[in-house]
């Protein structure tokens, strides 16, 4: 397992400077304009996370996989590997973000926007990772957009119809509301989970 995290991070070498490069950027610009942080804590946790797809990229070019498959590593330690790369990508990037936060002061809902941050990006990896194992890393511009439409639509439809239903107030709706996102997160990533072990055990390399 360790092995093939470091082999990702390797892959993930010039990913990384460009997608800091950017990020230093878009830093100028919210410092610039005088911008609630809580933006740039978002962009910089999923452009992070979405780095995943250049690893797929990467192994398909190389053919990596017919000679990992040679060594003692199974197939779901292979997607086990890709999961905690997201939970890497996703954590990493919202730390990022929050030094902006830390640089300029706008602490008050911080931990909402990390949170809401941190649940979209590793919902949308998660839903990545099977639809590339299932049509190739050729694909991975739609496949990003796929898995965002679906992550994020799934989570509209299940929340939607209590912010609009309940009778609570406004306040407490969303913060019910945020308080669910994790849980939810992490059933549609098991979910994921469990879909890309089947497609990796049946697929031909």
């Amino acid at each position: 397992m360790k092995s093939l995290l470091i082999k990702d991070f390797y892959s993930l070498r010039r990913q990384t400077l460009a997608i800091v490069t950017l990020l230093l950027f878009l830093l100028g610009i919210v410092i610039f304009l005088d911008k609630d942080p809580g933006s740039y804590t978002i962009i910089a946790t999923l452009m992070s996370t979405l780095m995943i797809s250049g690893v797929f990229v990467q192994e398909e070019r190389m053919q990596w996989l017919s000679f990992a498959l040679t060594m003692p590593i199974e197939r779901r330690d292979y997607i086990r590997g890709k999961y905690i790369l997201i939970l890497i990508l996703a954590g990493g990037g919202c730390l990022w973000g929050n030094l902006l936060v830390l640089f300029t002061g706008h602490i008050q809902g911080a931990l909402w926007m990390s949170l809401v941050a941190l649940c979209m990006a590793i919902g949308i990896g998660s839903g990545i990772i099977p639809l590339t194992l299932l049509w190739g890393s050729d694909y991975s511009r739609y496949i990003i957009i796929l898995s965002s439409l679906t992550f994020i639509g799934l989570t509209l439809g299940i929340i939607s119809p209590y912010y609009f239903l309940s009778s609570a107030a406004q306040d407490i709706k969303v913060t019910r509301a945020l308080l669910f996102s994790p849980l939810w997160t992490i059933v549609f990533s098991l979910v994921c989970y469990k879909f890309s072990v089947h497609i990796f055990k049946n697929k031909e390399i």
